[in-house]
């Protein structure tokens, strides 16, 4: 029987988990928050800002990080607008637009009393990546000419006579990737002193971490983190009413949590048994019966658990509730550009099911549409429980090739032609419906016929003979790439994080007496323990024998250590993200739990 468990179809611990993970989202299972003191200084942070402070919050995350990050930007959204605080939203990603206008409506509807261009100005997106950041803390008007509306941002009275973000109070990124937080930490908190918090998905808070405390005040990392936040802004801001995202989806992330450590235990104490008692080829016939008949229930189990869907869908539309059904809201828009003409539009948003009735609501058959789709696809993925089949394989090769074709076009628009040919030819990009330019580009700008010509060397490389040509604009892009970024890395990431390991060794109290404080010391200690110790297992001049070879030892353990922890946040994130599809699923689609 060991042996049999030890080669078990991996498909049960994957349904296991979708069991451990589903349950609670059915039940709505909740656990209380203890806020840990790295939460509680990012939420200091912006409690304790004076009122009116200008905060720059930059979104820089896709939907695929929405599950982890959404919660953090609500959040801090709330936050700020309920202390008072003047938001500049800006982002550098493409995808990330909607969450921009999403935290623009949350600040204005949740608080009437705030008013666009005076507390909220949303500027959007701008491509360029790190350049853009670089470009703000130099010369905001000059990188943003306008916000996503056309205004320009003299005419706004928050940014106006702003020359950069470096006259902000604070920078807040909640950040899924590259550009994010780290670019953020590198080329504007750390080499011009702002003030810094972030928000960030379990993947990449390991490596944001050393910059706390002297780059970044506050980190909220993975969606536990969010949670405590959540707990704490309903604790001291009772007046604000909404829904704790990250506390729903705590209670599946801590069932998830003991299914791995029952796992982990159960696989070592199996693994070191049958050590000792070695497997007896006698016995392969049974174990194969025995597999055979475990993978028969495996596909049991989840037709069952289809089916089961498919009635609640079924029943759920008999039953009237319309799952899946999206509705939107159609508000004419208008605004008086900087020519004095008014440019006036339909501004189509998403609307609640509560809200059916309003005049200006109506059912939306794309949404909805949209949702089905994402459900059906969802649920083709699940199907890899039932094994390997050309449903799931279709679905895996739609999500390919949908990213792609995705991030082909939105390169095309965003750099090619925008950055590009939307500088040589700002009138013809104009005409053509290119929305992202910057307002203040008149005349074409004979400078960027010198990327133009590199480009093209670039294509060399399809023609035969000719592909050496290429090897010049690469050098070139290599070297200019090289050089913006090393003086960042080599101040954020080498100068600061040497001064940040030059610690006493023993931490003395404040007050009087004079006593050692021991959590300080302690703390010092393993810092400079672990620095020492993993630079001496990479020192290879000397053989690591002896008190080198121990010392060594430590450092690997260290490492060890290091690698578990980043490991820990990764799996967070990734059953954040099966929380969020199980809860668009139960939630979004067939309506059984929540709104």
């Amino acid at each position: 029987m060991l042996q049999f468990l030890s080669q078990i179809d991996r498909r049960w611990v994957f349904l296991a988990m979708l069991l451990a993970v589903g349950v609670p989202v059915l039940t709505g299972l909740t656990f209380p928050e203890t806020p840990s003191p790295m939460v509680r200084s990012t939420y200091k942070v912006i409690e304790d800002l004076p009122a009116g402070s200008k905060v720059l919050l930059a979104l820089d995350y896709d939907p695929g990080a929405q599950g982890e990050l959404k919660p953090m930007t609500e959040a801090f959204t709330r936050h700020c607008s309920s202390r008072g605080h003047r938001l500049i939203l800006v982002t550098t990603w493409p995808q990330a637009p909607r969450f921009t206008k999403e935290a623009q409506d949350i600040s204005l509807d949740d608080f009437p009393d705030r008013t666009y261009g005076e507390d909220v100005v949303n500027l959007g997106f701008r491509t360029g990546e790190e350049g853009v950041i670089k470009g703000l803390v130099n010369d905001l008007p000059g990188t943003y000419a306008a916000d996503v509306y056309g205004t320009s941002v003299e005419n706004l009275p928050l940014t106006k006579g702003m020359k950069s973000i470096q006259d902000v109070d604070l920078i807040i990124s909640v950040s899924g990737g590259y550009p994010g937080a780290k670019e953020w930490v590198q080329y504007a908190a750390t080499p011009y002193g702002i003030k810094m918090v972030a928000g960030t998905t379990g993947v990449q808070t390991p490596y944001l971490t050393p910059y706390v405390p002297d780059q970044l005040s506050g980190i909220l990392g993975a969606i536990k983190s969010a949670a405590e936040y959540e707990f704490l802004l309903k604790k001291n801001h009772p007046e604000i009413e909404f829904e704790a995202l990250a506390m729903e989806r705590m209670g599946p992330q801590h069932s998830a949590h003991l299914l791995m450590i029952f796992l982990i235990i159960a696989g070592n104490a199996i693994y070191f048994t049958l050590r000792r008692r070695p497997f007896r080829t006698t016995d392969e016939t049974e174990r194969q019966e025995l597999l055979a008949f475990s993978t028969l229930l495996l596909r049991g189990a989840f037709v069952l658990v289809l089916g089961g869907v498919g009635l609640v869908a079924v029943g759920q539309l008999m039953l009237g509730n319309d799952p899946g059904a999206r509705y939107e809201r159609s508000t004419e828009m208008e605004v008086k550009t900087d020519d004095g003409s008014v440019a006036k539009w339909t501004e189509v948003s998403g609307a609640e099911a509560s809200e059916v009735g309003d005049a200006d609501v109506s059912w939306s058959p794309g949404r909805t549409i949209g949702v089905w789709i994402a459900a059906l696809l969802t649920l083709a993925v699940f199907s890899f429980l039932y094994g390997d089949n050309p449903l799931y394989k279709t679905t895996e090769s739609i999500f390919v090739g949908v990213s792609a074709g995705y991030y082909m076009v939105a390169s095309f628009w965003n750099e090619l032609i925008a950055n590009l040919f939307g500088r040589l030819l700002p009138t013809t990009a104009r005409d053509l419906g290119v929305t992202n330019l910057d307002g203040q580009i008149e005349n074409w700008d004979p400078l960027y016929i010198v990327p133009l010509i590199l480009s093209l060397m670039v294509l060399t490389q399809l023609i035969p003979g000719k592909g050496w040509i290429a090897r010049w604009p690469l050098a070139f892009f290599i070297g200019a790439t090289a050089g913006i970024k090393i003086t960042a890395f080599f101040e954020a990431d080498f100068i600061r994080q040497i001064q940040a390991t030059v610690l006493p060794l023993i931490v003395y109290s404040s007050d009087v007496s004079l006593s050692a404080n021991f959590a300080s010391t302690l703390r010092n200690l393993t810092i400079i323990l672990g620095v020492t110790s993993g630079l001496t297992y990479f020192f290879f001049s000397a053989e690591q024998r002896g008190a080198v070879g121990g010392y060594a030892r430590i450092g690997i353990l260290m490492l060890m250590i290091t690698f578990g922890a980043a490991f820990a946040f990764t799996v967070m994130g990734r059953i954040a993200l099966l929380v969020e599809r199980l809860q668009f699923l139960f939630v979004d689609w067939l309506r059984l739990v929540g709104g």
